[in-house]
């Protein structure tokens, strides 16, 4: 059996799967990130028998850095510049490793499936992701976050750019922080009191 070990970094969720190269799915696992997301990782991979396993795809919530082989998930704090590739070749007996952000993984498997030569997936989960393929290519740019609409800075003032030593990203002014917001919003007036017609 040829396969390859494709892994999912969510922000609230690892998943992983054992899937041939007819796309057939040979095992698969998911589990809660928990309080230390290294150790959970590595509990996922040792779950699978990798006989056959040629090497590994890991998509992962963002931001990525492609050229360190390396992640920073807005919702895993302790994951900051994570080294992913490199603790994913160890766990796999020396596997070689291939990174991108997980919504650029959606949108090249909505291309496979020929929905478009050219297109921007969006992924709306835990955080908002994008990705982007065109002409048939996956665009990745510079740093691997092209199209990655989730980690834009929108209309943040100076002073409240940065959490936990990232730029504030999507869930400030996405539909997650969106919603917080207005959610304290009517807290904070209680409740509103209709007008009588006249």
């Amino acid at each position: 059996m040829t396969a390859v070990l494709a892994v999912d970094i969510g922000g609230t969720t690892f998943a992983a799967a054992v899937v041939r190269a007819d796309r057939s799915i040979v095992d698969r696992a998911e589990v809660p990130v928990g309080a230390d997301p290294t150790a959970t990782l590595a509990a996922l991979v040792g779950r699978f028998d990798l006989t056959g396993v040629r090497g590994v795809g890991v998509g992962s919530a963002g931001p990525v850095h492609l050229d360190l082989g390396a992640v920073s998930p807005v919702n895993i704090p302790a994951w900051r510049r994570f080294p992913i590739t490199a603790v994913l070749a160890d766990l796999t007996g020396g596997r070689p490793v291939a990174l991108a952000g997980d919504a650029q993984c959606m949108a090249l498997g909505e291309h496979w499936h020929g929905h478009a030569p050219s297109l921007l997936g969006v992924v709306v989960s835990t955080g908002v992701g994008g990705g982007l393929v065109l002409d048939g290519e996956p665009y990745l740019g510079r740093t691997g976050n092209a199209g990655h609409i989730g980690h834009i800075a929108v209309g943040a003032p100076p002073g409240r750019v940065r959490v936990r030593g990232e730029r504030r990203q999507r869930p400030r002014h996405g539909p997650v922080g969106a919603r917080a917001r207005l959610d304290r919003r009517h807290r904070r007036a209680g409740p509103r009191r209709r007008r009588r017609p006249r």
